[in-house]
């Protein structure tokens, strides 16, 4: 697949994702509207996925296929087909008189309904794939290109995060490249603020990785429901400062650090996550395409918006960490808006 495709779909699926992460339901149908006619196709089957996940974590039930065909405006065989071959889900046919919509959009707005789950044709997502050696348990969180689960490694008898890419679908050569040098550059980074990786492999045709699994809420989710006393928000980006020190001494810029990419553990303590737009010293420059806006708008440094963006320093991950504590203090980013523009 072109990169610059890629990343447009990628943009739109994080973009769409932090609509549910914000609690609230994305409009499904106004998204493919304002999509690209030749990324409908690729995004429908994105955005079918992560939002399918959403709900039923959230309402116990997810449309059937045909209903999903319907709110995407593409063919109901074209999500089939992409739900077989990423061996992520499996939907039923949705015959039911009674939409999932239309219950939801009878709701009083901002309270989530009362479902009874016999009134939809749903199905149970299948947790997959199938990794050698890995038990899937539940999923963590989508990309636009991928899943983290929640697994347990067999012979080491433990809980991680596995984090794939799903290579018979959307995944091209340079991708495959840039998240197999992901895993393998943060492999070497050895620091107690940064979530570590235990087996970069591949299995059944998915490229993974594995981490250990964090249990406790990313600093996104804990600066939302709690308030962050300055003294408490302080020390946490303290910690993570001594982290970016680290990863830029080994020749390591994230590039897109935000309170999404950091787990905050049992113990209190941050981690940050997520390296899969780092630049690293020794990476082949190919990975990165000129003039692609690589982070996240709200944190990342002026000069991450523009097309030096493959150049940045240190001091960029700084910036992102001082709008990071910013947001933790105030409530909110810095800058907050629907679009770059």
């Amino acid at each position: 697949m072109n990169p610059d495709v890629a990343s447009r779909v990628d943009t739109i699926c994080d973009a769409f994702e932090r609509i549910w992460i914000s609690e609230k339901q994305p409009d499904l149908s106004a998204i493919m509207a304002e999509t690209d006619s030749e990324l409908r196709t690729l995004v429908a089957k994105q955005l079918m996925l992560v939002d399918a996940e959403y709900r039923r974590a959230k309402y116990g039930v997810v449309p059937g296929v045909d209903e999903y065909a319907v709110m995407l405006g593409v063919d109901p065989q074209d999500l089939m087909a992409v739900a077989d071959t990423l061996d992520a889900a499996v939907y039923a046919q949705n015959s039911s008189a009674t939409s999932l919509e239309s219950v939801m959009s009878n709701s009083t707005e901002g309270v989530s309904p009362s479902l009874d789950t016999d009134q939809f044709a749903t199905t149970e997502l299948r947790i997959g794939p199938h990794i050698p050696g890995y038990e899937i348990l539940s999923v963590l969180g989508h990309g636009g290109m991928g899943v983290v689960y929640k697994a347990r490694q067999i012979r080491a008898d433990r809980i991680v995060a596995l984090k794939t890419i799903h290579t018979p679908f959307l995944a091209s050569r340079e991708q495959i490249q840039r998240f197999q040098a992901e895993a393998k550059a943060t492999a070497r980074l050895a620091h107690p603020n940064i979530v570590p990786v235990y087996e970069v492999d591949q299995g059944n045709g998915v490229h993974f990785f594995s981490m250990p699994w964090i249990d406790g809420p990313n600093l996104e989710t804990l600066a939302r429901e709690h308030v962050l006393s300055t003294r408490a928000a302080a020390e946490i980006c303290r910690d993570l400062a001594d982290a970016l020190e680290y990863a830029h001494q080994n020749g390591v810029i994230h590039r897109d650090v935000k309170p999404l990419n950091i787990l905050i553990g049992p113990d209190h303590k941050p981690r940050l996550t997520d390296f899969g737009v780092a630049r690293f010293r020794d990476q082949d420059q190919r990975l990165t395409t000129t003039g692609q806006i690589i982070g996240t708008a709200s944190y990342m440094a002026p000069e991450q918006a523009t097309e030096r963006g493959t150049d940045l320093g240190p001091t960029a991950d700084v910036y992102s960490l001082g709008a990071t504590l910013y947001r933790c203090i105030t409530g909110r980013p810095p800058f907050q808006a629907m679009s770059w523009v």
